[in-house]
């Protein structure tokens, strides 16, 4: 509209944007007001783009190609020709049609706006979901057995939303290089959770009466208790145990000697000792 008027500016734009087919429109719209346009370009590229758009829409016979090898005076007569047979005036009714097609195809257009942008019971529009899915692309895909038709209100959203969060500071919380070998099912079944659940109740029990006996062992030789041992702290202390149960009927009071812990040290001086008057003689 402002080039129909007369007005005076530059389009600019990236690749890609729809400077070519704004031309096209500039110069339909400037034909319609019965104006005159004279369209020049640095790269021959550009006018075959901008005139082939034109031709494409019935207005290749109000062109007139000026340019390169095809500004012959036989061409150019027979372009003018061609003008001056083919000229004629659009019936109303013809853009009326056309008028309604562009009405029918904007509402499309505009349905299609409002239906990914409107809010689903979760709370989230369709246009977000598609966003977050693009923009998690290198996450790993989780499949759910949810159906196809399960829908979910805010508050259920919220709710899931929330597990999921407790689920990923859980798994932040778990070394990544630890696996679980044992845990060889891969299909859910009745069967199989109430096994799984036996066997995490038998666990419990098991950690629980591991736990006192632990406390008890450490109290009964004097060592601090420990609320929770690491698979390493416990391997050390059924060997301590099993060594104890080892040496019974032994005299070991001289593990309680206060100075027991600089035994070690006292052997390597002994050692190095006698090697040293051994190889003096």
């Amino acid at each position: 509209m402002a080039a129909s008027a007369g007005k005076d500016f530059v389009l600019i734009g990236p690749p890609g944007t729809g400077k070519s087919q704004t031309i096209a429109n500039m110069i339909a719209q400037c034909l319609a007001t019965e104006k005159t346009i004279l369209f020049v370009a640095e790269k021959t590229a550009a006018l075959d783009v901008v005139h082939r758009r034109l031709v494409q829409h019935g207005l290749g016979d109000c062109c007139v190609e000026l340019h390169s090898n095809k500004a012959e005076r036989k061409k150019l007569l027979t372009q003018l020709e061609a003008n001056w047979n083919n000229n004629r005036r659009v019936p109303e009714n013809d853009w009326v049609s056309i008028g309604d097609q562009i009405k029918i195809r904007r509402d499309q257009l505009n349905t299609y706006v409002e239906t990914i942008n409107q809010l689903h019971p979760n709370g989230w529009s369709a246009f977000e979901a598609f966003w977050e899915s693009a923009n998690g692309s290198d996450c790993p895909e989780i499949q759910f057995d949810w159906n196809d038709s399960e829908r979910h209100d805010h508050q259920t959203y919220k709710k899931i939303e929330t597990v999921a969060v407790e689920l990923g500071d859980s798994y932040q919380s778990v070394a990544n290089e630890v696996a679980f070998p044992m845990v060889s099912a891969t299909d859910w079944s009745n069967k199989w959770e109430k096994g799984l659940l036996s066997a995490a109740d038998e666990l419990g029990t098991a950690a629980t009466k591991l736990q006192k006996t632990t406390s008890d062992f450490l109290k009964s030789i004097g060592l601090p208790n420990i609320s929770d041992g690491s698979i390493a702290d416990l391997e050390n202390l059924n060997q301590l145990a099993s060594a104890i149960e080892a040496s019974r009927g032994e005299d070991v009071t001289i593990l309680f000697n206060k100075q027991f812990s600089k035994f070690p040290q006292a052997l390597d001086q002994l050692e190095s000792s006698i090697l040293k008057h051994r190889n003096a003689f």
